[in-house]
């Protein structure tokens, strides 16, 4: 595990970036993204692209107008997250910057995510602020937000721009536009593979948190973001099944005792919300393929016992009772599972503050 002191680059000089940028069929967006970054980053970074096997010419567009940029192949499309880990392996930088490609950054993005990591030794991963694409004054993300049963959410999507000053907590850091070092990377466990994609960025910023170190939103990093959300049966099915892996893998024993309740009753309700909305066979293909992962999950969440060195005592202050998640539809029914999950988190909140910070799992086997 690195050490809370501040590491810098080689011979102790200002640490060097890799930005990675993973693609699957993003002809589209892929030369406006490069583009701007090459444009800002100078000699601060070096840049990656890997290539999920696209359809649509995105590697070829890259080694034909961009050769200044490293183009890594890959075989099959293997996802966002393992796509994330083929970049980090081949990057020669002290920073790992991972940048989706319909993005476009403003100048100073970088140089703001490297003075917000070198600032506070805590600091384990920051993110860019994220706005709208065709409307920059309205903000995509602040900050990652999180429910206590796993869901994330990019926090005060869709609100005017007023996010300014100095770098601050959030739940979790997009992977939209996410700092981290390479060595810290490691040595939480990397991107998740098996999540393919969506949660990857929640699920690694929660070992961040528990290996100690603060992850933050940095306001002078400004990435301007072609955000949109549409649930769709593959979507829903990602989104779910990843969340469950989350939340069984990353909460100790004690909390889970605890939240199973609402686990049970949430699951039972969402499978009949969305069954309503022709969705069923998806969110029950999310929770059998969670099931079928319980050896795995007990596999890792041995070895997550060697990075903690935090409870779940000290992350409970960043979650939320409140869902403000796209999933749900209508005001109605979100004011009223805001309201049970409310008076659920009153009594657990204090319970798993309690029996985490007491238990066994808490000091790294």
């Amino acid at each position: 595990m690195p050490t809370r002191r501040r590491q810098t680059g080689q011979g102790g000089a200002r640490p060097r970036a890799s930005v990675i940028v993973v693609a699957f069929n993003s002809a589209r967006d892929l030369g406006g993204c490069l583009s701007s970054v090459l444009a800002d980053a100078g000699e601060l970074a070096e840049v990656i692209v890997v290539d999920n096997r696209s359809a649509d010419g995105s590697g070829d567009l890259v080694a034909r107008s961009f050769p200044q940029v490293r183009l890594i192949r890959s075989e099959t499309n293997v996802g966002f997250g393992a796509g994330c880990n083929l970049g980090a392996e081949a990057a020669t930088g002290d920073l790992l910057v991972f940048l989706n490609p319909d993005t476009e950054v403003d100048p100073g993005w970088l140089e703001a995510l490297v003075e917000a990591w070198l600032d506070d030794p805590r600091v384990g991963a920051c993110m860019s602020k994220l706005v709208m694409f065709s409307e920059p004054d309205v903000l995509n993300s602040a900050g990652g937000g999180m429910h206590y049963l796993g869901f994330g959410w990019p926090a005060r999507c869709g609100e005017r721009d007023d996010v300014n000053g100095a770098a601050y907590d959030v739940a979790f850091a997009s992977g939209a536009a996410m700092l981290i070092s390479k060595q810290l990377f490691e040595a939480v466990g990397r991107f998740d593979p098996e999540f393919f994609m969506y949660c990857e960025d929640v699920d690694l910023s929660w070992r961040v948190r528990m290996a100690g170190y603060r992850v933050v939103c940095v306001p002078r990093s400004v990435v301007r973001h072609k955000y949109k959300f549409a649930p769709t049966p593959g979507k829903l099915y990602q989104l779910e099944r990843n969340r469950l892996l989350m939340i069984l893998q990353n909460y100790q024993a004690t909390t889970l005792a605890v939240l199973l309740p609402a686990i049970a009753a949430a699951e039972a309700a969402l499978l009949a919300y969305f069954t309503c909305q022709g969705l069923g066979g998806a969110k029950m293909r999310a929770i059998l393929s969670a099931l079928r992962h319980l050896p795995t999950v007990v596999a890792k969440r041995r070895r997550l016992r060697r990075t903690r060195t935090v409870s779940d005592s000290a992350l409970v202050p960043l979650l939320s009772p409140r869902l403000e998640t796209d999933l749900l539809g209508g005001a109605p029914l979100l004011r009223l599972a805001n309201h049970i999950s409310g008076a659920y988190w009153k009594l657990a909140r204090p319970l798993i503050r309690t029996l985490a910070g007491h238990a066994r799992e808490e000091v790294p086997a």
